[in-house]
Formats: structure tokens, sequence, C-alpha cells
């Protein structure tokens, strides 16, 4: 079943052609073999378990002639596995991702050297991490090497940092060994503002000793905070809260998911942003949790005090206006010398990524509603979904959107409406150059009257 999220990302001069991405029929197991009799990088992509859009994305961006060549000349083996079968199922549960959507590069002894959490259609993004994997390997002897000597003992604070570094790249748990790499400096050290920023670059989870060592003094805390640049400042902060917050789904422990969300809502100055990051992370922890009348608590408080308030009309006008200033022309800045006047030119190309705020507010909007909709729960919750469908869709009009909206309607028995919206969502879905699989089907099941149009829905 699909999972519906979708932001689409406006980039000007960026053109591919597609072609069929000629992945390897062959076992996990046989892929490695080869991979280390010929010396070469194993690619393995992990189709997702409920979004079809997302697994159409990969499709398309694994697809393109642009990484077929790159694949061919850096000739890596590329396999990929499907949600079901034996390897599929096997992967994401080694490499810790439940629902798929997923590329891991292996070396030829069999480490992973590099991966990547979801799908793009940007063949160039493929291409980058492809030599972000060739990259790595020069770093495999290494990381064994450091492996190995953490496991024995070895608290040397230099292999400490290197490991860390290394453990992060590859998105792999640095609690434990940043715990013990803080409890190996010299206890002076925490004063330096470079140690500081150093501890907090590598993202502690809150409450770890890392954590409070880091903050142990609030002033030279500050100090070495507000030195970084606010960009560096926010990523961090979304890597602490991200890596706590499954610390706390992991453990179920519900203190530390609300330690989480105050954090959350604590590093944000905006009071409307504090109560949707609050709601926004508890929600999400009972989501993952799988306690449903907690998400549906934490769903209505998130939805209707935030999302049903913010004025469509007032970030249709904040999108203008950015997009104007995008794509406005910047002065020409000529050598010495040099005039634009005359019959001489000078072309100036520019790559600009322009990302509205419509989608976000559309795409957060329909995740909820799906969600809730996915859930089967009362008839007053579904309602509320469908409100929320509704609100996407004025904000912004993306065939996952949709597709939501058609089946909420469905289930609320505005059949008509329903099929006039899934054929909406079909044909944009098709006209952006996917296939719309399950779309269609939904729409078939809606035609002929049927009861169950996937599994959630209806069973009246």
């Amino acid at each position: 079943m699909i999972k519906h999220f979708s932001i689409f990302i406006l980039t000007l001069s960026f053109s591919s052609l597609f072609a069929q991405t000629s992945f390897s029929k062959m076992s996990f197991k046989e892929a490695q073999e080869l991979s280390k009799k010929d010396q070469r990088i194993l690619m393995v992509q992990l189709s997702s378990k409920d979004c079809i859009q997302c697994n159409e994305v990969a499709e398309k961006g694994l697809g393109s002639a642009t990484v077929n060549s790159k694949i061919s000349a850096e000739k890596i083996i590329a396999v990929q596995y499907n949600s079901g079968e034996i390897d599929w199922e096997q992967l994401a549960k080694k490499y810790n991702a439940p629902g798929g959507l997923v590329l891991l590069f292996f070396s030829p002894s069999g480490k992973i050297i590099y991966r990547y959490n979801g799908s793009t259609s940007f063949a160039n993004s493929y291409v980058q991490m492809i030599d972000a994997a060739k990259s790595k390997l020069n770093d495999e002897a290494a990381i064994e090497t450091f492996e190995k000597a953490y496991e024995s003992g070895n608290r040397n604070t230099a292999l400490l940092e290197q490991l860390i570094y290394f453990r992060q790249n590859l998105n792999k748990e640095t609690g434990p060994v940043l715990d013990d790499y803080v409890r190996s400096l010299p206890k002076d050290s925490l004063q330096s503002i470079t140690q500081i920023q150093k501890i907090a670059r590598f993202a502690p989870v809150l409450n770890t000793y890392a954590d409070s060592a880091m903050r142990s003094n609030n002033d030279r805390f500050n100090e070495a905070w507000y030195r970084m640049d606010l960009q560096t400042r926010i990523n961090i902060n979304n890597l602490i809260i991200a890596k706590t917050r499954q610390k706390a789904v992991d453990q179920k422990n519900i203190m530390l998911a609300y330690q989480t969300a105050n954090f959350a809502a604590g590093v944000n100055s905006n009071s409307m942003e504090k109560t949707r990051l609050y709601n926004f992370h508890l929600m999400e922890y009972y989501r993952s949790t799988q306690d449903t009348s907690n998400f549906l608590l934490f769903a209505t408080r998130l939805y209707d005090q935030y999302y049903m308030r913010i004025r469509v009309d007032s970030i249709k006008k904040m999108d203008s206006l950015t997009r104007q200033q995008a794509f406005a022309p910047p002065p020409l800045d000529l050598p010495p010398g040099v005039s634009s006047e005359g019959n001489g030119r000078i072309g100036v190309q520019r790559t600009i990524t322009y990302a509205p705020k419509v989608q976000f507010f559309a795409n957060d909007l329909n995740n909820g509603a799906f969600t809730v909709y996915k859930m089967n729960p009362p008839e007053k919750y579904t309602a509320m979904a469908l409100k929320w469908s509704a609100r996407s869709l004025e904000f912004y009009e993306s065939a996952a959107s949709l597709d939501t909206y058609a089946r909420l309607l469905y289930k609320t028995g505005q059949r008509d409406s329903a099929i006039y919206y899934q054929q909406k969502a079909v044909e944009l879905e098709k006209k952006k150059g996917y296939k719309a699989v399950e779309f269609e089907a939904v729409l078939n099941k809606m035609k002929h009257k049927e009861a169950r149009i996937d599994e959630y829905c209806c069973d009246y």
C-alpha cells in the first residue's frame, strides 16, 4: 500500500533520458560471491514495502541512461529485491530498514560502505552515491581495524574519534562510542570551544553521558554553540531529535519521548512552531510504537491546532515572493574592460532550486490524513482526516493527495466524488511519467462498487 509523501523540487536546466536499469537477477549470496571474485562494488536496492510511488520514483532515477552508463563504467554489480522476497526480508532486518526503500553499497569483502535511505528521480544523485561508495573503499581496512580495536577494549581517544566518524557516515549507532570518547577526554578539555563544538557535531542523544558533559558548563556551551552558523546548529538539533526519538521508540521510553518533544519545541522561538513540533514528535512516537489512541489524540492536536489554522493564501503569497526573488536575474558582474553592449554576447547559465512551501504543507496534511485512513478509526476521526485531506488540496494538488481524498470520500459513502478525484489522481500520475498501477486498480474497484478497494477500506 502506498505510503503517501511526495515533495517536488523544481530545478531548472535538469534533463534526463530514461532507460531500463540492468539489475542482475541473482540472490544476495550469489551477488556477494561475484563481488568478491571480481573485486567489484555491490549495489543493492530494497524496494519500499508500502510506497509504490516511492518505488516508481526510484525506478525513474535508477532507470536513467546516466545511471546505467555509470553502473557500466564502474563495473558495479547491481541487484534489487522486493518486499516478500527472502533476501529483502533478511537485508531489511539486518540493516535496520523495516520498510525497505534503501540503497546499500558493499565492498568486495562484504562490508557495507555506503547507504542511502529513500528514493529520488534525479539521476545525478545516484551517480554521486556511486562515487561516494567508491571513495569509502579506501576506508574499509581502517574501519575494520578500529572496530576490532574497540571491541577488544581499546579506548584511545584518537581511535574513538575516527570510529565515530566512520559509524556516523554509515548511519550506524554512535552513542556508546561517543560516550566512551567523552570519558577518554581530559576534564579540562570540556572547557575548550573547539572540543565542545566537536562533540556537538556528533549530535549526542539527549541524557547520555556525552550530552550531559557537553552541556555541563552552560555559559561555555552557549559560547561554543553560537559561534557555529545557524544552519549547522539547525542540522545538529534535527539529528539529536531524530536519534533521541528513535531511542525512545526502541526502548518504548515515554519519558524520553516527552523530553524529545520538549527539546524540539524549546529550540524554536516561534510559538506556533513550538506547538507543531511538540505535537508532531509525540504523534510520531505513538505512531511508531503503534499506540493508536494516543496517536489520534496528538494527530488531532497537530492538524487541527496548526495546519487547519494556516491561511492558504498567505503561504501562496510567500511562495510567489520567494519565487520572484529566486528567479530574478542577478546583476551581471563583468570582468574589467568587458561591456555587455554591442554585438558581443555574454551567456550566463544558472541552476536554481525552488521548493514551494505549499507543497510541504500539502504533503504533511496528506500524510496525516492517509495515516488515519489506514488505521480504520472511529467515524469522527475519518471525518477529521477528510477535512485534512481537503485542506491539503487547497495548498497543492498532487496525485498522492488526490488519491487520499478519493479513498476517504469512498470510505464516507461519497462514491461519485471519489471516482472523480481518483480519476484525476491517475491522470496526474501518468502525466508525470509514472505508471499509476495502484491508483488505477483502486479506481476500477470504485467503479465496480466493490466494498473493499484496498486492505484498509471498507467492508461495510
